[in-house]
């Protein structure tokens, strides 16, 4: 296709008299590449602009650009069939196909046309919509078509007509060609601004003894397509039903794996049962779905299987890069350690690689800008989230974690100041003994008193001597305090000391080296409680936090789910006061047993 073609302003009334080609069969895979389109009539389609990511190297990287694209629109009269091929040089996406407008010369209005649309990977909308005076549907107007978006930076558009059923008569006829690009609401024609216009300034098609020869449709399966095609809009809304349902997280795994199965995999299913073809579009539903639901390889199953199909489909490269990869790059297995200066080096050796796509780029600079984020680097971090934010839109996960990345620049400010004010006060303090070392945090009594009161109680009373350090998420925390552990018992992550307290969300900032309680729910914490080994401020109105690490980061950054603790001493206590906490009931907390309720 010449996207360069240099397109004069086009006549009121352009003649065209299409060439024949009898006995001639164009096979409709959108690739355009039968014989017959060599010497096909070229329309002249309106140029339009369509938005594209610079490359990292230009400046100004973050903002979007646009770039000027004319679609290659062809027409031709071949087995009795009016025929029009369109190639457009962009990615393909579910919002490109053709919309053809045909009417009878002399017609007064748009509303004498025969509409025919041709949507061939929009899951969404009916993939043929025809009409015209003589009804409705593929059993008036034999309309068909076919594409192909298995190419990158390309797509391609085939439809076809039988001439006979235009029922023109001796005359002519008005064409035009309306070309719904990749990116939604940007529509080129042939001619310019066709879809606004009336009749008498489309293209004129002149009649020839070609016209008149007799078109071989399969009309039975046509039916079947239409009938498929039905089934398939009766999924998606199953699909956008099951969609309204709240998935609650909270769940257990097993039961939100059932919830998504049954209301967003089973209609995705029979998406495809009805209409294979639509493969790309549906996985890469799919593997989104998957991502959400925390399900990465899964996730990464479908993306990489959309891109090997279609190695253009952006938002396949984005789910794949963006969201899986990045991830997974700024976490890391669950029960390892947390090592920022080995995951920030691997992410820099991976950054001076020539041969890396620009998704595969940007989805290593996210997991950079998230661990500098986690690690508390806030400004550095928000420089690259508010830049890829800038170019992905569409994505709230990127500015809600520039936002994130403000608020933790403003509270560790703020978490300074505090520390320089009090610097002379002496707070209670936990020494914990582990496996690994050992690390001491200040107790915020003030701001967490029953909190403080409660893990005061504990450990006096030995309670988390010898528990195991029974999770650990990587750049996040080192959870410990389960007795269901005690004796090289398994974690359950439910056991508790057979009471629970309220929760004290005391609006304290989510940083790293933070102390928390766990919870299950509002008012169910226990004795499990949990360190941030990196920032976190999404769970800040989330947790009860009653602590703060002054000493021995790098040790509850090196435990992993093998180690332990040893024990638990206490300095520096107000003598005077009891620290005996109160449950959920209002009442004094009794002795403390090790509750298992799935052990």
């Amino acid at each position: 296709m010449s996207v360069s073609r240099n397109l004069c302003v086009l006549a009121v009334l352009l003649l065209i008299s299409a060439p024949a080609h009898a006995d001639t069969i164009i096979t409709l895979d959108g690739k355009l590449d039968d014989a017959v389109w060599q010497d096909a009539r070229t329309l002249p389609a309106a140029p339009v602009k369509v938005p594209v990511l610079p490359q990292p190297t230009e400046p100004d990287v973050g903002l979007i650009r646009l770039r000027t694209i004319t679609p290659d629109v062809r027409m031709t009269v071949a087995d009795g069939c009016l025929y029009v091929g369109v190639r457009c040089e962009e990615d393909p996406g579910t919002s490109m196909g053709v919309h053809l407008l045909i009417a009878p010369e002399g017609a007064g209005s748009a509303a004498d046309a025969i509409s025919l649309g041709y949507r061939p990977v929009e899951p969404r909308a009916p993939r043929y919509a025809v009409r015209g005076p003589k009804g409705v549907g593929r059993s008036v107007y034999r309309f068909e078509g076919g594409a192909d978006w298995s190419q990158a930076g390309r797509w391609g558009v085939e439809v076809r007509l039988p001439i006979s059923d235009l029922a023109l008569g001796e005359g002519g006829a008005r064409l035009a060609v309306v070309v719904f690009t990749r990116t939604p609401n940007v529509v080129s024609s042939a001619p310019a601004n066709a879809q606004w216009a009336g009749p008498a300034t489309w293209l004129a098609l002149t009649p020839s003894d070609a016209w008149r020869a007799q078109a071989t449709v399969d009309e039975e399966r046509l039916a079947k397509e239409d009938a498929a095609d039905r089934e398939r809009r009766l999924a998606w809304l199953a699909f956008l039903k099951g969609q309204s349902v709240p998935l609650q997280m909270h769940l257990s795994r097993k039961r939100v794996k059932r919830h998504v199965q049954e209301l967003l995999l089973e209609p995705l299913d029979r998406i495809l049962a009805a209409q294979p073809d639509l493969e790309v579009p549906v996985r890469t539903i799919r593997g989104d779905i998957y991502h959400r639901i925390a399900m990465p390889d899964e996730a990464t199953k479908d993306f990489e299987a959309v891109l090997q199909a279609s190695p253009g489909w952006r938002e396949a490269q984005y789910g794949l890069h963006m969201k899986v990869r990045a991830i997974a790059l700024a976490e890391g297995p669950l029960g390892a350690a947390t090592d920022f200066e080995v995951a920030l080096e691997r992410l820099h050796v991976m950054l001076t690689k020539k041969k890396m796509s620009l998704p595969a780029r940007e989805g290593v600079e996210l997991a950079q800008a998230l661990l500098r984020y986690k690690r508390g680097g806030f400004v550095e971090a928000k420089e690259a989230l508010d830049r890829l934010a800038l170019r992905y839109r569409q994505d709230p996960f990127l500015s809600e974690h520039a936002k994130l990345s403000q608020q933790g620049a403003v509270a560790a400010m703020r978490e300074q100041r505090r520390l320089a004010k009090e610097k002379n006060e002496q707070r209670p303090r936990a020494v914990v003994e582990t496996t690994k070392g050992t690390f001491i945090f200040e107790l915020f009594q003030d701001a967490a008193p029953n909190t403080v009161n409660n893990f005061v109680y504990l450990a006096r009373k030995g309670f988390y001597d010898g528990l195991a350090v029974h999770r650990t998420v990587p750049f996040f925390l080192a959870q410990m305090g389960d007795p269901c552990t005690r004796d090289g018992g398994a974690a359950t992550g439910m056991g508790t000391p057979g009471y629970a307290i309220r929760s004290e969300l005391s609006g304290l900032p989510a940083l790293r080296g933070m102390v928390a309680m766990a919870n299950a729910a509002r008012d169910s914490e226990g004795s499990q409680f949990f360190v941030l080994t990196g920032s976190a401020l999404h769970i800040q109105k989330e947790a009860s936090f009653f602590g703060r690490i002054v000493e021995g980061q790098a040790v509850v950054d090196a435990l992993t789910a093998k180690d332990r603790v040893a024990s638990v001493t206490l300095t520096g206590l107000d003598p005077d006061r009891p620290y005996h906490p109160t449950t959920v009931a209002g009442r004094p907390a009794p002795d403390p047993v090790d509750d298992c309720p799935r052990k």
